[in-house]
């Protein structure tokens, strides 16, 4: 979000600016009353691609070329100083963040330094592992980040496009020329954008081809311009782009399919504001009053200022008092028209700034290093390549199962570790990820040799009972496999991940099944999300049903080839991720959501498969706590972490031990259900 000054100074343009960051801050602090306020980003985007390819095209025209050296140095001087500040000023603050979050936020941190946030955030916008960590006070720089990877390679095209021709018909020819190029470009970006929005939205939101029409959007406006004569009255003009930025803002939402074309209705808003050229009476009214004026010049660093000040206030748990927060939003105000008059204004005008590209690039590249040393110093707080396990100060679920008395300790993992606390199956490579399809990857623990193989299938909350069964498997002598995909229960109906049908699930549990018929196991350990949706139906009630029939298929397939089976009760899920407050007084027992669960169901319907409930040792009388026997005992909302899950390893060696000693049983008719279910 770049608001680099018009040479000629737009005072309708500043009045945009300043909607847009209006719209910006409310719906990052009271989204309910602006739900589609996110799109201001879409306005900066569409301001900046006009501004700055206007000043590179008259540098061109004056020059007939540009100097690379003074366009970089001018966007350091306009950007960096103010964004370090941000940096610097939370690494001061860092002791208010939750310690669980403390390794996340530095590489949000390097991530921000470095102009790479959106992609960082596009990665982990895919990353089951990440999908409930809280956000980040620098994830507002993913439109920084954008911009200027837009204008490292923006510049070069202009020059490659004007270079060759110098008389004024050529010109013009190089002119229609490069709007030409810069026209196929745009289009060919919204075309990637629709279509990846519909694929993956949330990849869509942050990368920079599927944005890079809206900055080109704008840079068409600023090379047509001068040719283009308003069709409609300017006040029309002016009206209609309120309109699209306005409705869009109210009746647009995080659930819409945005950007794709959706993001035409802020950006062609944005285009018929710029377009009239502000001399209308309702855009010199609306926008051009000395209000929207001011906020528009100090709507940067009002922009950098609030996501942090908000996520912040989120951390002291005062997110939900609205007076308080209608506190903080003038204080970031104040904030903001601080630094505009003692940064912002102090490096894009004074002469000791102006006078030396080279020392601009010093200075950036002096506070990178600071930055770097700065992220260096907090990372080494976080305990790297250790495992954790229960011990006599730390006994974890023993202190409920067994009565074992907890002692006065630290608790384990520490709490900038919890994150981290995952199973081997992870950092190995064995839990297939979304992107794999019939490709099994399977980590192994245990004697090979033995006779007694067992299996560990489903998605990543079968993943997490891995660090109690191999430990298990290695003290017993028997072979474990581990096949474990991200969101995929190996059920052999199509499920939905990410709004879409997961194809790659249904080809992973295909090749699953295959595996199984081809080398048959002594015994399967089955365990999955009870949060399942499918394409065929929005009744939850319903697809818990045919999930559970499905179950009942395959598990008495599976006893009909002669296996044994046990089948773990989901985990239950928090409504609050505890890794946000712990270590504070403001962790407290929770209740879990009541979920219906397709695995005891089919149990139920299958009694030779082994139910495993090991929840009373997680949330005890169905109330949920941060810390059980010194132990953190969960990750995220419905992950445990890895060295609670050890805790919790002699009731599950025991379950084990009691089906492995039966005799092998045949299929079961399923018990009769419901005639008016399937």
């Amino acid at each position: 979000m770049s608001l680099t000054q018009d040479p000629q100074y737009r005072y309708d343009i500043q009045g945009l600016r300043a909607l847009a960051v209006f719209m910006v801050i409310i719906f990052h602090a009271f989204p309910s009353l602006l739900p589609g306020g996110y799109i201001g980003v879409d306005v900066f985007f569409v301001i900046s691609g006009y501004l700055i390819t206007g000043q590179l095209v008259r540098e061109i025209k004056l020059h007939n070329s540009i100097s690379l050296s003074n366009f970089y140095a001018r966007r350091i001087r306009r950007l960096f100083p103010m964004a370090s500040l941000i940096i610097l000023v939370l690494f001061a603050l860092f002791p208010l963040l939750p310690k669980a979050y403390w390794p996340e936020t530095i590489w949000h941190v390097l991530a921000s330094t470095f102009y790479f946030e959106n992609i960082w955030l596009a990665i982990q916008s895919t990353d089951y592992l990440d999908s409930q960590n809280v956000a980040s006070p620098l994830q507002h720089f993913w439109s920084l980040a954008v911009e200027e990877q837009f204008y490292i390679f923006w510049p070069l095209i202009l020059i490659f496009l004007y270079k060759p021709l110098t008389s004024h018909q050529g010109k013009i020819v190089t002119n229609a020329l490069a709007v030409c190029v810069l026209g196929a470009l745009t289009l060919l970006s919204l075309i990637f954008s629709i279509f990846l929005t519909r694929y993956d939205k949330a990849l869509a939101y942050f990368i920079t081809p599927t944005r890079f029409w809206e900055l080109g959007l704008g840079g068409l406006l600023a090379m047509t311009n001068i040719y283009l004569k308003a069709n409609l009255p300017r006040l029309t003009l002016t009206a209609l782009g309120l309109v699209f930025i306005v409705l869009g803002a109210i009746f647009l939402s995080p659930q819409s399919n945005f950007p794709g074309y959706l993001a035409l209705i802020p950006t062609l808003g944005a285009v018929f504001i710029i377009f009239s050229r502000g001399t209308d009476p309702l855009n010199q009214t609306l926008l051009q009053n000395k209000f929207m004026r001011y906020v528009g010049d100090i709507s940067y660093s009002l922009y950098l200022w609030h996501w942090p000040i908000i996520i912040l206030a989120k951390y002291q748990g005062w997110g939900n008092n609205n007076i308080l927060s209608f506190l903080l939003l003038g204080f970031t105000c104040l904030l903001a028209s601080l630094s505009k008059h003692f940064i912002e204004d102090y490096f894009l005008k004074s002469p000791y700034w102006k006078s030396s590209n080279l020392r601009v690039f010093i200075f950036a590249f002096l506070t990178m290093v600071i930055i770097c040393c700065g992220s260096t110093f907090l990372m080494t707080n976080r305990t790297n390549n250790v495992t954790f396990a229960p011990d006599s100060n730390h006994p974890g679920a023993a202190s409920l199962l067994t009565s074992t008395p907890t002692p006065q300790s630290a608790a384990i993992p520490p709490y900038n570790y919890v994150k981290y606390d995952l199973p081997d199956l992870y950092t190995l490579g064995c839990h297939a990820p979304h992107s794999t399809g019939s490709i099994l990857t399977p980590c192994h623990a245990g004697n090979k040799h033995s006779p007694i193989k067992i299996f560990l299938i489903g998605d990543s909350h079968a993943a997490q009972w891995w660090p109690a069964l191999s430990e298990i498997a290695n003290k017993n002598g028997w072979y474990i496999s581990a096949y474990t995909k991200s969101s995929c229960p190996p059920i052999t109906i199509d499920i939905m991940s990410n709004g879409k049908i997961y194809h790659k699930c249904m080809e992973w549990a295909l090749a699953l099944h295959d595996e199984i018929r081809r080398h048959p196991p002594s015994l399967i350990i089955y365990a999955q999300s009870a949060e399942q949706t499918l394409p065929s139906s929005t009744d939850k009630s319903l697809q818990h049903d045919i999930i559970a029939t499905t179950l009942v298929t395959m598990w008495n397939n599976w006893l009909s080839a002669g296996l044994k089976i046990i089948a773990v009760k989901d985990t239950p899920l928090l409504r609050e991720d505890f890794s946000a407050c712990l270590g504070s007084e403001s962790c407290e027992q929770q209740t879990p959501y009541s979920t219906p669960d397709p695995i005891v169901t089919a149990a139920q319907q299958v009694t030779a498969v082994r139910l495993v409930d090991l929840n009373e040792a997680i949330c005890p009388q169905k109330k949920c706590y941060p810390v059980i026997g010194n132990i953190v005992v969960w990750r995220d909302t419905h992950h445990l972490t890895a060295t609670y899950v050890k805790s919790l390893s002699l009731p599950f060696e025991q379950e084990i031990k009691k089906i492995l000693s039966q005799q092998t049983t045949t299929a079961q008719t399923p018990k009769p259900q419901n005639p008016s279910k399937p």
